[in-house]
């Protein structure tokens, strides 16, 4: 894109309201959610498929985000 990151940031925070960070941390608990529900894998290979080294950091980031685990996550909704 050829812009540095704070005018990227000023730019998508200026139309949306927040911040790229915000954005991508919206796409990747839609994306994650959707990973756990619809497939067996277990926690540490959807962490891996999201390009975490450690999957430690990925239950820490969407317990964040999400305000729960993803293994309570997951047996929240498939109990539904």
């Amino acid at each position: 894109m050829n812009v540095t990151t704070g005018y990227l940031n000023d730019v998508v925070k200026k139309i949306t309201g927040s911040s790229v960070t915000y954005w991508i941390h919206q796409e990747f608990s839609i994306r994650s959610k959707r990973a756990l529900y619809y497939t067996d894998m277990d926690i540490k290979e959807v962490a891996y498929l999201f390009g975490f080294n450690d999957h430690a950091y990925f239950i820490r980031l969407f317990r964040r985000l999400n305000g729960i685990t993803p293994q309570k996550f997951r047996l929240l909704k498939r109990q539904k």
